[in-house]
């Protein structure tokens, strides 16, 4: 599996007995469990009221258990029905850290496709600090600042979604967009390799020749990328895509 590449998917359990390292005067490390189980409980806190459910949670780590980072699915089950689009794609919080000094705690807000997993993050990844001080509760109340447009977040990757799916393309024109994605260094070899693959035999089932099924093809491939750059790899991917696919 392209997540093995990076990453061993880990259940909540499992982070409980990852060891973390003491508390210094300048490093104030917080444990993988206590970080998710933080995101969690203030997340729902936040979306619940918005009609929000947690859906999905997924986790990965890296570098001997001491790098983390995951995504939350959130999903508005009583609004499904009335617009298809609700039913693919959940609000997602994507969230990393490490307790070895090599990557701040960051999060961002964004969107996740239901069926494989693949991200749609937007916005700018938010990072909290170093891990120094009273991270927790500097963690807590970022992540309540950026989930307070949560709605509109969300509007923003239905409607992303939406123009990709409506915009066909040809085989010329997706391996085209594949080499400039590729020329940005969007994608690395191995990275492009495998989404020109994604668009020609996809993993999952993306519908006809569109830009949504090219955009999947690229996000398939960030699987395979090490955890502190997961996020700011979809981030420009969708600035990539502005233009091209005239997203708003």
């Amino acid at each position: 599996m392209l997540e093995s590449v990076y990453g061993h998917l880990r259940d909540l359990d499992y982070l409980k007995q990852i060891e973390t390292p003491p508390k210094t005067k300048t490093f104030s490390p917080i444990s993988h469990f206590d970080f998710v189980n933080l995101i969690q409980e203030t997340s729902v806190k936040c979306l619940s009221p918005h009609g929000f459910q947690l859906g999905d949670t997924r986790v990965l780590t890296s570098g001997n258990d001491k790098r983390i980072f995951g995504t939350m699915a959130f999903q508005k089950p009583n609004e499904s029905s009335q617009n298809p689009l609700i039913s693919m794609i959940s609000l997602s919080v994507g969230f990393r850290q490490s307790t070895d000094k090599t990557m701040a705690a960051a999060f961002a807000i964004g969107g996740q496709v239901n069926v494989c997993s693949n991200g749609m993050f937007s916005g700018d990844e938010v990072v909290f600090r170093r891990h120094t001080g009273d991270i927790e509760n500097v963690l807590k109340e970022k992540l309540i600042l950026g989930l307070h447009d949560a709605d509109k977040d969300y509007e923003k990757v239905l409607n992303t979604a939406y123009q990709l799916q409506s915009k066909h393309l040809s085989d010329d024109e997706a391996y085209s967009y594949f080499g400039k994605a590729y020329g940005r260094k969007i994608l690395s070899p191995n990275q492009f390799t495998v989404a020109v693959k994604e668009w020609e035999e996809p993993s999952y089932d993306h519908g006809e020749k569109t830009a949504w099924r090219w955009y999947n093809a690229m996000t398939q491939s960030f699987k395979m990328v090490p955890h502190n750059t997961t996020i700011k790899r979809h981030i420009e991917l969708h600035k990539f895509c502005a233009e091209p696919f005239s997203l708003n």
